[in-house]
């Protein structure tokens, strides 16, 4: 017998209003969400491992005077040795402008040698989209123009003619990688600061040939001890 839609989510979720809710907020799935549908079918996956930069000097006047602390640099020490211990070689690494993201890099760059790396300002951090749940220290998303470029620059299936995985590092900052998540799985962008990323966390994000997306870890801190967290 041919079960309805609505009654099988019914027999799901216990009936009533619970069914209908599901039903309706369930959403959909664009599978051409990058553009590429069209072309020919990709045969690998990408791996796109984001990392928030290590703890900093919050409070500094200048930007360029928000430097690593001592114990932000012991974080990413941290992140370099679990990337080395996912993969042992990487396609690139990229990182924003900013010397906290600078400096993350760099420790990265001492655990993957011979990684090409590439900077881009456009990774900064920055307010995105307006969050709902409204938080009044967010201000305007004046930064979502530039942000959504870079989410397309790194979001997308692999090319046709690529013949292997590709495993890139972007190490950038809390609230990129939050709308990056968002944009990925095709969640609602106000919704990006209802998570936090502790510093010199790890996500990691697959992108399949068929433009299917999964994200594997979500802010993953559990290689570096306790005494270790630490978020702002």
């Amino acid at each position: 017998m041919r079960v309805p839609l609505v009654g099988l989510l019914g027999l799901v979720t216990g009936g009533g209003g619970s069914a209908y809710y599901f039903y309706r907020t369930q959403g959909g799935w664009d599978p051409n969400w990058d553009g590429r549908a069209a072309q020919p079918k990709a045969r690998v996956t990408r791996h796109l491992f984001l990392i928030r930069h290590g703890q900093y000097v919050l409070d500094a006047s200048e930007p360029d005077l928000k430097r690593l602390t001592a114990l932000g640099q012991t974080q990413l020490n941290h992140t370099g040795r679990q990337l080395l211990d996912l993969h042992p070689a990487y396609d690139r690494i990229v990182h924003s402008t900013l010397i906290r993201a600078i400096q993350s890099s760099e420790i990265i760059q001492s655990y993957l040698k011979h990684v090409p790396v590439e900077v881009d300002p456009d990774l900064c951090e920055g307010f995105p989209w307006v969050p709902i749940p409204y938080h009044r220290d967010c201000g305007s998303p004046s930064d979502h123009d530039r942000i959504e470029r870079a989410f397309k620059r790194y979001f997308h299936r692999a090319p046709p003619d690529q013949e292997k995985d590709s495993f890139e590092v972007i190490v950038c900052h809390a609230n990129v990688i939050r709308y990056f998540v968002c944009r990925a799985l095709q969640l609602p962008p106000a919704a990006w600061l209802r998570m936090s990323l502790y510093h010199g966390s790890i996500t990691a994000v697959d992108i399949r040939p068929s433009g299917n997306v999964s994200v594997r870890v979500l802010g993953d801190i559990g290689f570096m001890p306790p005494d270790l967290h630490t978020t702002s």
